[in-house]
């Protein structure tokens, strides 16, 4: 909490001007049994932000329209907000550094599958030329006992005499 006097001294204005801006602006300012202005964080900002309006060249109705719309009901001071900045960028540098490291073990984790994925085809590719072997083997096996059955020439046939007499 600050008095009058403070907040003057830190604008850089008259303490009648802060007292003319609290009471054009109905700024929602405790009063002690003095009678004295005590001015809370969220009251210093919105003068602040009415001292930078007019530094800047604003009607002071234009700001009273500015007041009737709420704009300096939720103001925040340049210091609060860089802080809120700031820690925004930090979150997103986190969310960032999070999200990096998740894609590294999903990518990981989908290698080491698909490791598993190859060595599994692998081993049943293996294991089909092995039988693919024994069934070579045991057919060429086959074979063998089969060829001499049917590689036998085939003696000819003996004409008979009598036919031999009738083809002359």
């Amino acid at each position: 909490m600050m008095k009058t006097k403070d907040v003057a001294e830190m604008l850089g204005v008259s303490q009648k001007t802060v007292r003319r801006w609290i009471k054009l602006f109905q700024l929602p300012c405790e009063v002690n049994e003095v009678g004295h202005y005590i001015i809370k964080e969220h009251e210093f900002r919105q003068l602040k932000t009415i001292h930078d309006d007019i530094k800047n060249g604003r009607s002071i109705d234009e700001m009273k329209r500015n007041k009737q719309r709420g704009k300096y009901e939720n103001m925040v001071s340049s210091q609060e907000l860089n802080d809120k900045f700031n820690n925004l960028l930090f979150q997103i540098d986190l969310l960032d550094r999070k999200i990096q490291t998740k894609a590294e073990d999903i990518i990981e984790i989908q290698t080491l599958q698909h490791r598993r994925e190859i060595d599994e085809i692998t081993d049943s590719l293996e294991k089909f030329n092995q039988r693919l072997s024994t069934l070579e083997q045991t057919l060429n096996k086959k074979a063998d006992n089969l060829l001499p059955i049917h590689t036998k020439q085939h003696e000819p046939v003996k004409k008979r005499k009598l036919a031999s007499i009738f083809s002359l």
